[in-house]
Parts: structure tokens; C-alpha cells; sequence
């Protein structure tokens, strides 16, 4: 009896851990944010460059509350009282907040990650 609980709790783990790998792929899709700026062009963004440049990163650390999801889909409120991020200066624009914070803090080990707004965003 003891062996057949350690086997059924050791198959639930082995699920459960596909199950958030799975969870955890980036999409193989590039993205275009064009709407969170206004003076400079969009910007593509590659989640596969991402995880492959740091694969120990998970949804979360850039989705909040690891939806992938618009930010609108829940702060639609909040977008009525101060309109969108491209509204929002850089210091208060969520992408930029987050984005730039990582591409900094990186630096070091990832030389190629652009601080400057050229290396993210596409030229007009």
C-alpha cells in the first residue's frame, strides 16, 4: 500500500511539473507594441529571444499576475482616468518601468540587451 501512495504522488509531481513547464513556454510569436508610444516607433518584441537569452525566466516576471493578457482586460478603469501607457511618461509607462529595469539590471551579463530607446524601438 505504502508503494502504490509513493507512486501515485510521485506521477501527480511529474504532472503537475509538465503541467507548469508547459505553462511556461514562450509564445513563438513576435510582437508588435505599437500602442504604448507616441514619439517613437513600435517595438518587436521576441519572447523566444527572451527565454533562450534567460531561460530560467517565468510568464509572471513580465505579465502581471503571469496573464497573457492587454493590460486593459482588467484595468479598464484605471485606462478611463489616465488614459493609456502611451499617455504616460517613461518613468511611469509599465513597459518601460519593467522593461528597461531588466534590460539595466542585465546589462552585465547580457551586453546586448539595448538600454537607449533606438535598440528596442523600430525607427519612424
Amino acid at each position: 500500500m505504502k508503494r502504490i501512495l509513493i507512486a501515485v504522488a510521485a506521477g501527480s509531481m511529474l504532472v503537475a511539473g509538465v503541467a507548469l513547464a508547459a505553462e511556461e513556454k514562450a509564445p513563438e510569436k513576435v510582437l508588435e507594441i505599437k500602442e504604448c508610444q507616441k514619439a517613437k516607433g513600435p517595438v518587436n518584441f521576441d519572447h523566444q529571444k527572451h527565454f533562450k537569452a534567460k531561460p530560467e525566466t517565468k510568464c509572471i516576471d513580465c505579465h502581471h499576475k503571469g496573464k497573457n493578457e492587454g493590460c486593459t482586460t482588467c484595468h479598464k478603469q484605471a485606462q478611463e482616468k489616465i488614459g493609456t501607457c502611451a499617455d504616460m511618461s517613461p518613468t511611469k509607462n509599465p513597459f518601460h518601468v519593467k522593461c528597461i529595469a531588466c534590460h539595466k539590471a542585465e546589462a552585465a551579463k547580457f551586453p546586448a540587451a539595448p538600454v537607449k530607446c533606438d535598440g528596442c524601438h523600430i525607427k519612424k
